[in-house]
């Protein structure tokens, strides 16, 4: 089977206010839905959630555009959601690491936990660092329960080819 993939929150947001913002860099959100449309990207809810935050273009495209079944619901994995709170509580980082991870308005725990569960791979802007104590990092957490990261730009090596099309 091939790779699946869930987008982290800190992709989008980079991408619409760094490299691909929606004024000159549309093909690049087109490339997103079409990769969706051919089930290899995804996110969750509860990065959805995150996105919606702030009225900004990220917003609008993701409520105008966007098909819901884009994001799915982090909730079917909430066995795995469990195991990690379980395993962030024998971290060795700060209580307040400890307390924003199981917080349940930020995604990154849910998205992991999904990742765990439907055997996707993880697109973070984040790097593992095994001395990080300030917080739990996605790359970390997923490594520790065998999931995948992957930065955007080794995802689009494997996947965008000439002006974003399909490799």
């Amino acid at each position: 089977m091939e790779d699946r993939f869930l987008i982290d929150s800190n992709i989008f947001i980079d991408s619409k206010n760094f490299a691909y913002r929606f004024e000159y860099c549309q093909m690049f959100w087109d490339f997103l839905l079409k990769l969706h449309n051919k089930k290899i990207v995804y996110s969750i809810n509860a990065v959805k959630k995150e996105l919606l935050f702030k009225n900004d273009e990220l917003s609008y495209w993701i409520k105008d555009t966007v098909p819901n079944s884009f994001f799915e619901d982090e909730m079917s994995s909430i066995d795995c959601y469990g195991t990690l709170m379980n395993w962030a509580q024998n971290q060795k980082v700060t209580e307040k690491a400890k307390t924003d991870f199981a917080n349940p308005d930020k995604a990154d725990a849910f998205l992991i936990a999904h990742a765990m569960k439907n055997n996707f791979v993880i697109v973070t802007g984040e790097k593992f660092d095994e001395n990080v104590k300030k917080r739990i990092m996605i790359p970390n957490a997923a490594n520790a329960h065998n999931v995948r990261t992957i930065t955007l730009f080794d995802f689009l090596i494997s996947y965008a080819g000439h002006n974003f099309s399909l490799k």
